[in-house]
């Protein structure tokens, strides 16, 4: 198996890090050696990540890699986005008279939430 070995293939390399990362990366590096010296083949890595700040530099340390071709446009089929911005109403609340002070008319935002709720 590991003579005809092509690509490894390493869903969410985020997760690789911290404790499991290093025995992640001693695995990686194993078989990496192991492929290469006693099998003769180089396999490729594919690593797939969304949510890495640093996803070139991190797969390189995970796997000892010398060179990484980082691709990260998504090419992924979709369709077009509209956003929209919503500025809750003012509303005009009394507050009523206590003591001394005269009654007063504040202007407060009407709540975000029964805003969306009536907009869908």
């Amino acid at each position: 198996i590991l003579s005809n070995l092509k690509f490894v293939i390493i869903d969410e390399a985020h997760v690789y890090k911290g404790a499991f990362g290093c025995h992640t990366a001693l695995i990686l590096r194993r078989l990496r050696r192991l492929c290469s010296h006693v099998y003769g083949s180089e396999p490729s890595f594919v690593f797939s990540t969304a949510t890495s700040a640093n996803p070139r530099e991190h797969v390189m340390e995970l796997a000892n890699l010398p060179t990484v071709e980082l691709i990260d446009k998504d090419g992924s089929p979709s369709g077009p986005k509209l956003f929209l911005l919503w500025n809750p109403p003012l509303y005009s609340k009394n507050v009523p008279q206590t003591g001394k002070r005269k009654k007063t008319v504040v202007l407060k935002r009407s709540s975000p939430i029964l805003e969306v709720s009536l907009l869908l």
